[in-house]
């Protein structure tokens, strides 16, 4: 007798996920939110951490509707995951800023101590958990995690995402369990 939705978007941060929370899934009358986060928030710029994720240019609404969305032509997919293959391996390495860093990690907690705190008010759990990323543990990186860890800087990325799971320490008395 467990019904589970699965609410996650590609792209979403913890605005995103907030509004969605507040806006939507409150009204599913949930008993756990178990929140998997934390590496789309670092990687947006401060400027833009209270602007909607979707970015709906021309080629990502074409990309939804004729790829995504389809569930009849599977070439388009195929077509898609080649050019997102050439993308990534002919872009130029980011380098990872963290201009406002503190500021994000400290926006990041508030969302989600305000999301506990609203599970407490409407008689949810709530769980949240640290994403992973590339570098983060004492696994031995393949060669293409290697690229990706050094294409997006996880070097100078990951001391700065650790910032993110110090402030679980302040958030475990407010939301059900926190875990990094």
């Amino acid at each position: 007798n467990v019904e589970v939705i699965n609410a996650g978007i590609g792209g979403g941060f913890s605005f995103t996920e907030v509004n969605l929370i507040k806006n939507d899934l409150i009204n599913y009358s949930p008993d756990l939110l178990i929140i998997y986060d934390g590496w789309n928030d670092i990687g947006r710029e401060l400027s833009v951490m209270h602007e909607d994720s979707a970015d709906y240019n021309l080629e990502t609404v074409i990309l939804r509707n004729l790829i995504i969305k389809n569930d009849f032509i599977k070439s388009p997919g195929l077509f898609l995951k080649i050019y997102n293959n050439y993308k990534f391996s002919t872009m130029e390495s980011r380098h990872f800023n963290d201009n406002g860093i503190d500021e994000k990690v400290e926006l990041w907690k508030t969302r989600w101590i305000d999301i506990c705190e609203l599970g407490s008010k409407n008689s949810f759990d709530v769980v949240i958990t640290l994403q992973p990323m590339v570098g983060t543990g004492e696994k031995i990186l393949t060669s293409e995690e290697e690229i990706y860890y050094k294409k997006y800087d996880h070097k100078n990325l990951i001391p700065n995402y650790e910032k993110y799971g110090q402030k679980l320490d302040e958030m475990q008395n407010k939301c059900t369990k926190v875990f990094d």
